[in-house]
């Protein structure tokens, strides 16, 4: 699967997202498969702090963590408007 290691730019990580949603639909998985195989360096590291404080971590909760920390509301909302 693509790996997504930390990038800071928010169109890379939301298309990091968005393909790995297409391969769950093809390859279901766990919500720990889901994160754990698809992470490496600075995301990996961001995804050990947060599941040793929240060990029942779905996949739709680590989302909301991502996007929050990769793809503020504010490039949201711009991307909106531009759409």
């Amino acid at each position: 699967p693509l790996r997504f290691q930390g990038d800071l730019e928010p169109m890379k990580a939301e298309a990091w997202v968005l393909e790995m949603e297409k391969l769950f639909e093809i390859f279901p998985s766990t919500d720990t498969q889901k994160v754990a195989f698809t992470l490496d360096d600075d995301a990996r590291r961001l995804w050990v702090m947060v599941r040793e404080s929240n060990p029942d971590l779905t996949w739709t909760r680590f989302l909301e963590l991502f996007y929050t920390k990769h793809f503020p509301l504010s490039v949201r909302d711009r991307k909106t408007t531009e759409f």
